[in-house]
Parts: C-alpha cells; structure tokens; sequence
C-alpha cells in the first residue's frame, strides 16, 4: 500500500521509517546536523524540499521526503 505525501507524490509504507513534525525539529541542532548530512549526502528529495510550508519530514531508507501534510494525516493514512 502506498501513502499519498502531497504534490502528487506516493510512497510505498513499508519503505516510511519515521515521520518527524517539521515545526519540533527546525529549531533542534542535532535534527538540522541530521538534516544537513541528508542533504550533503544527496539523499534529499529537491522537489518536496522546495516545499514552503512544510510540515513533516518523512524518513525511509533511502530518500527524506518533505510534506505539506501534517503528522497526524500521515499516520491516519499509514494505518489504512
């Protein structure tokens, strides 16, 4: 099954391994030194991270993904 994570983006639920609120971690070091090292990596998904109003972070194994879908919509869809 596949979750829906905005700009008509989708993916597969297996791959989700955390969903962060992106409002608690942008203030966070330790997060933005996460965040920083995805990025440098080149495991960031540039289309989602132009996103101006996100407001998760959805993690797998492979990409980070940013949504303008709150938390609590995206584990609602998870649980589906």
């Amino acid at each position: 099954m596949f979750v829906h994570i905005g700009k008509e983006k989708m993916i597969h639920i297996k791959d989700i391994i955390l969903i962060l609120d992106y409002e608690k971690i942008k203030n966070s070091p330790i997060s933005q030194k996460f965040l920083k090292s995805c990025w440098e990596k080149g495991s960031v998904d540039k289309e989602s991270a132009e996103e101006q109003n996100a407001k998760s972070v959805i993690v797998t194994a492979k990409k980070l993904y940013y949504s303008p879908i709150a938390v609590s919509t995206l584990s609602k869809r998870t649980l589906e």
